[in-house]
């Protein structure tokens, strides 16, 4: 709440707005904080639940959505901290079952079953907004896999040398 006071507008002044000005600065709000944190999140969502590569991505597309967010919202760190929520709370989503029961992403005997793991995620997130992270190298893609589903990534070179080019 500090945040939004410091950043656009007091309770006090905001209650003093008519109607349609209050109208206007919520959609203001909504529209440069929120709907392109959401819009690349609803791609990277497509991707990791229905891509048949999209497990192996999760950590290297959050940690890149995160950094990417960071990069270019340094002026606007609500939009910053509202990517970071969403994104852990898609993670949260995406680790827990039908029955509501966690998915650590482990197999009965505590291997990986191809699933996502949470704490992975989590890190991956916590990684993409930290300045000094490198998530094209610390998350690269396992091989032969495409991670690379943003704009921002169309012309990043892949990392991945564990391939034979022709």
């Amino acid at each position: 709440m500090n945040n939004l006071e410091k950043d656009y507008i007091k309770y006090d002044e905001f209650n003093k707005l008519t109607e349609t000005e209050q109208h206007t600065f919520v959609s203001r709000f909504l529209r440069e904080n929120m709907v392109e944190p959401l819009q690349y999140l609803w791609l990277a969502h497509k991707h990791i639940t229905t891509h048949h590569d999209g497990h192996a991505c999760a950590e290297s597309i959050m940690c890149s959505l995160n950094k990417h967010m960071s990069k270019t919202a340094k002026s606007n760190p609500m939009k910053q901290m509202l990517t970071k929520a969403f994104s852990l709370a898609s993670s949260y989503g995406w680790t827990v079952d039908e029955v509501g029961a966690v998915s650590l992403g482990l197999d009965a005997v505590g291997k990986p079953e191809g699933g996502l793991n949470r704490w992975k995620l989590y890190q991956a997130i916590w990684h993409g907004c930290a300045p000094e992270t490198d998530c094209s190298v610390l998350y690269t893609p396992p091989k032969g896999k495409n991670c690379k589903i943003f704009p921002w990534e169309a012309d990043m070179m892949d990392l991945n040398f564990e391939h034979t080019e022709l």
